[in-house]
């Protein structure tokens, strides 16, 4: 089916409705209104507002209880073992003032004094994180609570073979549901993206998303890295590559925003794969030197034609409006960005990046949080949108999506 009016949206339910974020050709629209608006209005997911729902944990492979449990045996093994020797540490959170993620969730003040206390992480003067130790425990209750749970954890060389610890460096987490999910259901399509740690925690969020069948977001696999280069995106898309059996040869489709070394890692590790680059930031590159709206319309044309004679004539138009705008376009290969030029192999025609800016913009409170609790932020998060798309799919009626309906009943009319 033809998704020419793909929307990317994000499920909140109330009362049986369900808001979307807007489509391609609305945004475009909206951001002529003012030459010196901010894009990214028109770009993200600001109304749909992830509600405070029930979540029974175990729904999802997670028992509250059990988790409590574990964290208290394994927070009194540490007290017993914590060393008599005094290191000058400075707090970099207050973790007084954390609080659970969900403020409607309803947990006993035992547990969660538990999970803050394991959330919680020192720095010395000396720039060291504490605490790091706990960080395999995590990962081994999480695998063994979600099953088919991939995680991979990779630690800085240390230049002195005699020391007791190692430095952490990046670690990659993909949920085994989803993983399931995407593979069982999902078109050929990821966005990439990453977004940076605030706070006193260095690192970026490197993060992953599909199309669901609704058009909406599918976050798959999320991890952190120290920085974001060609290294580091090369790592991350070999990790996705075992969990989703890609090779060198795969017909996947990817879409970015031109991130650094992103487009060098997939160029070397799938070579087959379509990359598109979002339109939202070609303009902006462009405004540099020509900031006029009427540049940006003659983008979106040529952008948006659908066959190859259609975006020739565009371009043609473009030269004869300036040709040097033109001549700067053209060095960038049409399928990266038209849609005339696009294989059709990842069954959509989306120019823009913003699944990954809708994802992004749900962990902007978690970002600023230590190591293990914003992993666990990024985890709560996906697991309420999963329900709220199960609350969707039992509201539907007839064999197809709301998305695809809409479609078809546009198009049938």
């Amino acid at each position: 089916m033809n998704d020419e009016n793909v929307e990317m949206r994000d499920f909140t339910v109330d009362d049986g409705i369900e808001d979307n974020t807007e489509t391609d050709e609305e945004n475009h629209e909206r951001s002529d209104d003012s030459e010196d608006s901010d894009d990214s209005e028109f770009w993200v997911d600001e109304d749909n507002i992830i509600p405070n729902i029930e979540l029974d944990m175990r729904d999802f492979y997670m028992n509250i209880d059990l988790e409590a449990e574990f964290l208290e045996k394994r927070l009194s093994k540490h007290r017993d073992n914590e060393s008599d020797e005094d290191i000058e540490e400075l707090d970099v959170i207050d973790n007084d003032q954390w609080d659970s993620l969900d403020e409607g969730f309803d947990i006993e003040w035992k547990i969660r004094a538990i999970i803050k206390e394991f959330g919680k992480e020192t720095r010395c003067s000396r720039g060291k994180i504490h605490k790091y130790d706990v960080l395999r425990d995590y990962i081994s209750e999480l695998q063994s609570t979600n099953p088919d749970t991939t995680v991979k954890l990779e630690f800085d060389s240390d230049p002195n073979p005699s020391a007791s610890s190692r430095r952490f460096k990046r670690m990659y987490v993909c949920l085994g549901g989803m993983k399931k999910g995407f593979r069982a259901c999902l078109r050929d399509f990821l966005g990439f993206d990453g977004a940076f740690m605030k706070g006193p925690f260095p690192g970026q969020i490197l993060t992953a998303v599909g199309v669901d069948s609704n058009n909406g977001i599918y976050p798959l696999t999320y991890a952190i890295v120290e920085t974001e280069n060609t290294d580091s995106w090369k790592w991350f898309l070999e990790c996705i590559g075992d969990d989703l059996d890609l090779y060198a040869n795969s017909n996947f489709t990817f879409i970015s925003e031109r991130q650094k070394g992103l487009h060098a890692a997939i160029s070397q590790l799938f070579p087959c794969a379509e990359h598109r680059f979002c339109l939202r930031h070609i303009p902006d590159n462009m405004r540099k030197t020509w900031r006029t709206n009427e540049y940006k319309e003659h983008l979106w044309n040529c952008a948006t034609a659908t066959t190859v004679p259609e975006f020739n004539h565009r371009m043609r138009e473009f030269s004869l409006y300036d040709i040097e705008a033109y001549n700067w376009l053209k060095q960038i290969p049409p399928q990266h960005w038209a849609k005339s030029h696009f294989t059709g192999r990842g069954v959509s025609d989306m120019l823009v990046n913003n699944l990954c800016e809708v994802f992004n913009r749900k962990l902007i409170e978690g970002r600023d949080k230590p190591l293990i609790t914003c992993l666990e932020y990024i985890r709560e998060y996906m697991m309420k949108r999963i329900c709220n798309v199960i609350k969707v799919q039992n509201k539907c009626v007839g064999p197809l999506t709301p998305s695809a309906t809409k479609i078809m009943d546009k198009n049938v009319n």
